[in-house]
């Protein structure tokens, strides 16, 4: 959980996952905010589509789940969301944390050449785009790809 300072008393905040019970009056105020939001009619989400979310790590807490609602509303073509939907907006964040870039253990040395090698696959080799998109000459691109 988060603690977080109030005065002079620590409270602390348990984290979404210590608390799954919640997510269906989180899902449905969400919803509710979302539809204001977008003008959009979503009433609720299918039982199958909460228990998808209830099941959800959700290592990201509230600001999340509050993204992920957000985002079947505004997609949402029905007035229910489905199970579908959710499974393929959790698909999604699973691919964002599997994306995300741990800094601990690297050097470096080591997350520049992650950094380079990723920039020019994303480019499909083309080195020029590669070193305009990082701001470096094409030499030094070449220069950290040799070694």
């Amino acid at each position: 959980g988060i603690c977080r300072f109030l005065g002079e008393y620590r409270i602390r905040l348990p984290s979404l996952r210590e608390r799954p019970g919640d997510i269906r009056d989180l899902t449905s105020n969400y919803i509710s905010e979302a539809n204001l939001k977008f003008g959009k009619q979503v009433v609720s989400a299918d039982d199958k589509a909460l228990k998808l979310l209830t099941d959800f790590p959700w290592p990201a807490n509230l600001d999340q789940l509050k993204r992920v609602i957000f985002h079947l509303v505004f997609t949402s073509e029905d007035p229910y969301i489905h199970a579908d939907d959710v499974s393929k907006a959790l698909e999604n964040e699973e691919t964002d944390r599997q994306d995300d870039y741990s800094l601990s253990d690297k050097t470096l040395e080591q997350i520049t050449k992650d950094i380079i090698n990723k920039t020019v696959e994303e480019e499909k080799g083309n080195l020029s785009q590669a070193a305009k998109r990082l701001g470096i000459s094409r030499s030094t691109l070449w220069r950290h790809l040799k070694n």
